[in-house]
């Protein structure tokens, strides 16, 4: 299941794609919106990309996430980004 996810983090771009295993999908779609919250922040990337919407992603919708969330994980990631970065520096 591991190897499918990693094969397909970036399948959301394009559609929703069907792994095997249990929960294989909904593992799939937390590391899409997780990696869809990091270049909002532009983490990984060479700049924020503050236009991209979350819930445009099927990701949002296959793991019943509200707008009212948006805020606080995306504040969660920046803290938890700037938390990891002071231990690099």
């Amino acid at each position: 299941m591991i190897s499918q996810v990693a094969l397909h983090h970036h399948s959301y771009e394009e559609s929703t794609p069907t792994l095997d295993g249990a929960g294989a999908e909904n593992i799939l779609a937390c590391v899409d919106q997780s990696n869809t919250i990091c270049k909002i922040l532009g983490a990984g990337y060479r700049q924020p990309h503050a236009e991209v919407v979350l819930e445009t992603r099927p990701s949002f919708h296959l793991l019943k996430l509200s707008a009212d969330q948006i805020p606080v994980l995306i504040a969660e990631t920046q803290e938890a980004l700037a938390k990891e970065s002071a231990g690099w520096a």
